[in-house]
């Protein structure tokens, strides 16, 4: 029988090893040793996938982080502009800027420095009282049209990649490295693919079917990665044979 080609990417290791234990689980063999490997696969694959989803979460902080930089940066200009207009001498436009100015100042004025979550809620609500038609007005007077379609959509870029960082892990877990998890998660792997190719030869009717099984997982997996390893290409520029 096959072992795991060990360049299999964490995804498939993960998915190989619990499709493995699956198969000895649901094969009903009654074998405790074979049960008790497969009770050290199932714990390692989970914290490889949790560790996984911390390093997408770790990546993803520095997104969040640009992307509130940029939109801390528009209300600022924005907030800016509008202390501008106040101090020049022009009716139209300074009577505009107090009124775009008493709705920031209702807002709490540069709420940049507040929470994540509280800035959010602070800045949607001024860009939905922007877009009312009599404040559309006044911003349009300033030709402060674009800023606020930036300002908008700086908000939902941040949005986005928050919601994407909130939903990726529980950051707070203790990280490991995940190839540290996997070379332990696959050398388990091994033992198991081992002891069934010894026990299908010495008890052919109880152990064949799942030695099929997990041979014929572990060679389709194999054949993938051969296949991706052939196609990468080599510094000449060529895929490699």
């Amino acid at each position: 029988m096959e072992s795991i080609n060990k360049r299999a990417a964490n995804t498939e290791a993960i998915t190989y090893s619990t499709e493995m234990a699956t198969a000895v689980t649901n094969a009903k063999t009654g074998d405790a040793h074979l049960e008790g490997l497969c009770s050290q696969i199932r714990p390692l694959a989970q914290q490889m996938s949790d560790n996984l989803a911390i390093e997408r979460a770790n990546a993803l902080t520095a997104v969040v982080d640009d992307r509130d930089e940029v939109r801390d940066n528009n209300l600022s200009a924005y907030i800016l502009f509008l202390k501008a207009y106040l101090i020049l001498d022009q009716d139209t436009t300074r009577d505009a800027a107090k009124r775009q100015m008493r709705i920031v100042q209702n807002h709490g004025g540069n709420f940049g420095k507040e929470s994540r979550e509280i800035e959010s809620g602070l800045y949607n609500s001024l860009l939905n009282e922007l877009a009312k038609p009599e404040n559309k007005a006044d911003v349009e007077t300033l030709k402060l049209t674009e800023l606020v379609a930036q300002m908008k959509t700086a908000q939902q870029a941040f949005e986005e990649a928050y919601q994407q960082w909130s939903a990726s892990a529980e950051s707070k877990q203790d990280y490991v490295a995940p190839w540290k998890i996997k070379k332990e998660l696959l050398a388990v792997t091994d033992v198991v693919v081992n002891y069934l190719d010894a026990m299908q030869k010495a008890n052919s009717a109880v152990y064949k079917s799942l030695a099929i099984q997990v041979d014929q997982m572990t060679v389709t997996l194999n054949q993938k990665i051969k296949q991706r390893n052939a196609t990468k290409p080599t510094p000449t520029g060529e895929a490699s044979n």
